[in-house]
């Protein structure tokens, strides 16, 4: 009994929904590939994958990572691919965000797609570009491979070394790799252009609710106090519609200039409307899933009860 309840509960478990969905991604295009045991084996040496500004204009926050990992067939690697998540504020200044790794039997047919869950959502800060950096660690024995475009493939066409519009899949911008001080990343001579196949997942930026023009009967009219324009309110502002506070659009409107404690925002808890802009529908549908969960769970424990019975 207490094995059929635990697989029931997992299959429940996972039927959940995360709140994370396709956000940004790099052209699947690669040529060539680099041994990292002897190129990138220690922090120093490590590869870094920019997040351009210009891949999110239209994202709210970054939940997770996707990228492929790949070792040696015949000789894998006996350390572990680390890999880091930054904000980049060029010139090789990189401020760490987030850490982790992975061991080589979680890399598990040599070219596995991994979901890296980052510790704490990302509230994205459009003034600045984003990075993915991996390196392996002290590898004595095999080896990790990293997939690239090197200069000797074709690069006539901006799609196999850009970033690409999710939905039209057309190159938005080139695609940059460089080291830990900022510069391209060498190897044997050619520089590496695309890391190919790699994905952002988070939220997309809600629009606003546009602000219907006002119709009917006009404002009550009155001796306006003039702020110099000849064209003010009784406040002796400008008449158009303040649909903002004068002077704070930035603060105001900028989710990046929110602080992530107001947010309270978690990969695992997307219960913040504020956050995501969920309407009354998804709100009970998110706060049903518990009660839904806990009937299942009850309905399983009377149904074994009654087969053991019978």
């Amino acid at each position: 009994m207490n094995k059929k309840f635990i697989i029931v509960f997992l299959i429940i478990l996972n039927s959940i929904p995360v709140n994370a969905e396709l956000v940004a991604k790099t052209s699947p295009q690669y040529n060539d590939g680099v041994n990292m045991t002897n190129s990138s084996n220690n922090i120093l040496s490590e590869i870094i994958l920019i997040i351009p500004k210009e891949s999110l204009i239209n994202v709210s926050s970054i939940n997770a990572l996707q990228f492929v990992c790949a070792k040696d067939y015949y000789n894998p690697p006996n350390q572990n691919l680390v890999f880091r998540f930054f904000k980049y504020y060029g010139l090789g200044i990189f401020s760490p965000i987030d850490n982790s790794y992975i061991t080589p039997s979680q890399c598990v047919d040599f070219n596995y797609q991994i979901t890296w869950n980052l510790f704490n959502i990302e509230t994205v800060d459009h003034n600045y570009d984003y990075a993915f950096g991996m390196y392996s660690a002290s590898v004595t024995n095999g080896s990790w491979q990293y997939s690239y475009l090197s200069d000797s493939a074709n690069l006539s066409n901006p799609y196999v070394y850009s970033w690409l519009n999710i939905s039209t899949l057309i190159p938005i911008i080139n695609v940059s790799i460089v080291d830990i001080n900022g510069n391209d990343y060498i190897e044997n001579g050619s520089k590496l252009h695309n890391y190919p196949d790699f994905k952002v997942l988070g939220l997309l930026e809600v629009p606003p609710t546009p602000t219907p023009t006002p119709t009917g009967t006009p404002i009550p009219t009155g001796t306006p106090i003039s702020n110099g324009s000849g064209n003010g309110d009784l406040a002796g502002n400008s008449t158009r519609p303040l649909l903002y506070e004068e002077g704070n659009f930035t603060n105001k409107f900028n989710v990046s200039q929110i602080p992530n404690g107001t947010l309270a925002c978690s990969f695992f808890n997307n219960m913040n409307y504020s956050c995501n802009g969920k309407g009354v529908v998804e709100y009970i549908q998110d706060y049903s899933i518990p009660y839904v969960f806990i009937g299942m769970c009850l309905y399983c424990l009377m149904l074994f009860k009654v087969k053991r019975r019978g």
